[in-house]
């Protein structure tokens, strides 16, 4: 395996960890709790970041590792949302959003649309990173205020936690909101743009057909060239299909 095979296996492999992260938070939420589950989830949302970066520093880019980089990201952000929808319900519209950002995204790219993310979504994502942590950490009020004791950090009453878990929650529900309508604002720009595009190609092969038809010969001088002996005789060593069928100049 050469050198660049190893380090785009590398760079994939930092990325499936991702998704396998995802997958473990379930068990680690239910046995070890959520402030555990929150350190989890930051030591794992951490290579969203990490294999970007790698990947644009070794040039290894490609079509798979975006494509799992997404389903990771969307694996990611389904799971955290699904844990704090009990302590937090409005959490179900995000994940509602996030399907609906997730079916518009794949139908966009089967119309042969940019399946790349937008700047919006890029920034939902970091929203999204950060709200699902102060839910975690906040989910069961006991454990954060032991969390606050340990760090000397101020104690919140739970009527002020409760109001920033609100507050999380829009953030993120709005952050899913835009990311959403910018999928949709794009996939309408590349639609027109792609229909641009044919009618321009279209009309260059009328120009075409039209300037093919008008260099062609009428079918009875056609029928002279072909019975004209002079004419194969001066002509009988050059390209000869293009003679019989264009006009003289």
């Amino acid at each position: 395996m050469d050198k660049k095979s190893k380090e785009k296996l590398f760079v994939n492999l930092i990325t499936g960890l991702r998704a396998i992260g995802a997958i473990a938070l379930i068990p680690v939420f239910y046995a070890l709790g959520p402030i555990i589950t929150a350190e989890f989830f930051l030591l794992f949302i951490s290579t969203d970041w990490i294999d970007g970066f790698l990947a644009r520093k070794f040039g290894v880019s490609t079509f798979f590792g975006a494509l799992l980089d997404g389903m990771s990201d969307k694996l990611f952000g389904f799971i955290s949302l699904f844990l704090l929808c009990n302590t937090i319900p409005s959490m179900a519209v995000a994940i509602l959003l996030e399907l609906s950002i997730l079916g518009f995204g794949t139908y966009s790219v089967l119309k042969g649309n940019s399946a790349k993310s937008t700047m919006v979504g890029k920034s939902k994502m970091w929203v999204l990173a950060l709200g699902v942590f102060i839910g975690l950490i906040t989910y069961d009020y006991s454990s954060f205020i032991e969390l606050c004791k340990s760090f000397n950090f101020p104690i919140l009453s739970i009527e002020k936690v409760k109001t920033i878990q609100k507050g999380v929650s829009s953030a993120i529900i709005a952050s899913e909101a835009l990311t959403l309508g910018s999928y949709v604002l794009r996939d309408k720009k590349e639609s027109i743009e792609s229909l641009e595009e044919k009618r321009v190609n279209l009309l260059k092969e009328k120009d075409r057909l039209l300037s093919l038809k008008d260099n062609l010969l009428p079918t009875n001088e056609l029928i002279d060239k072909l019975l004209d002996t002079n004419f194969y005789e001066n002509n009988k060593d050059k390209r000869a299909l293009g003679l019989f069928l264009k006009k003289s100049r």
